[in-house]
């Protein structure tokens, strides 16, 4: 093998560690006249048996010993700039959720190595990476803990076309009671017109942790055969009246209805 410069960092606990070009780190396990003797710091948690042995004359690693039984530092390293960066250029496109921007960092890691995805750090800790980058480049305020302090930001009031996209934001009673807040934009409101039937139903996952019970979608099925989520409630209940106000904005906007209506309730 070519042999090549020590390169040493200086460790908290005193001393200094060994560093390959690879970033593989060793500590000294003992010493001669001639060469010191060097084994992975990660021998103990992933019984790692490699290790590197050092010219002290001239101070170049003349042997390495073994094989490394996990990635190095600099596939880590590499690993999380793609991770930061990927982070990063989707804190500002909430149209694209977090588990997509997941999977594309999956992709660009796997071209480096087979074992880049194996470096990766938890799928949940980069889903919430990219929730927080958002709320940082958002300025997103913390989930309201009283109806009277929600609000609804100032971005999410407009579609990327500049339609107007809230069209409900009101309180069911004085302004402490619960609210209904109705997303749904001019273009929407054309595709729900023209739709053969629509399908109506309510989910509660994403709403868990905030005031409401739950979001209520309404999907037109063009005739063409395709879906297009076209009405956004959220709804602080499951009370009639409030599927009444809904339905009831609709007709306000003149959205006429289609012969049929699909739901699970």
């Amino acid at each position: 093998m070519d042999e090549e410069t020590a390169n040493y960092i200086e460790v908290q606990q005193g001393g200094r560690h060994l560093m390959d070009s690879n970033q593989f780190e060793y500590r000294v396990t003992k010493k001669r006249p001639n060469k010191t003797y060097y084994q992975c710091i990660q021998r103990k948690n992933n019984s790692c048996p490699a290790g590197a042995v050092v010219n002290n004359e001239n101070d170049k690693i003349i042997s390495f010993l073994g094989e490394h039984t996990h990635d190095s530092d600099l596939l880590k390293k590499r690993v999380r700039e793609i991770e930061k960066q990927a982070v990063k250029e989707s804190s500002g496109n909430i149209a694209i959720s977090p588990r997509t921007v997941l999977g594309n960092m999956t992709n660009m890691v796997s071209t480096l190595t087979n074992e880049g995805v194996s470096a990766m750090r938890k799928s949940n800790t980069l889903v919430q990476a990219v929730k927080r980058a958002r709320v940082e480049h958002f300025g997103f305020t913390k989930v309201p803990n009283s109806w009277n302090d929600m609000s609804v930001p100032q971005h999410l009031e407009t579609t990327i076309r500049g339609d107007r996209f809230l069209a409900i934001n009101e309180h069911l009673g004085d302004e402490n009671s619960e609210r209904i807040i109705i997303f749904c934009s001019s273009e929407q409101q054309n595709v729900l017109k023209s739709a053969t039937y629509w399908v109506a139903d309510g989910t509660f996952v994403v709403v868990k942790n905030t005031l409401f019970y739950q979001l209520f979608i309404i999907t037109a099925v063009t005739a063409t055969g395709i879906t297009v989520p076209c009405c956004f409630a959220l709804l602080p209940n499951k009370e009639t009246s409030s599927y009444q106000r809904v339905f009831q904005y609709l007709k306000d906007a003149n959205v006429t209805p289609p012969g049929s209506l699909k739901t699970d309730f």
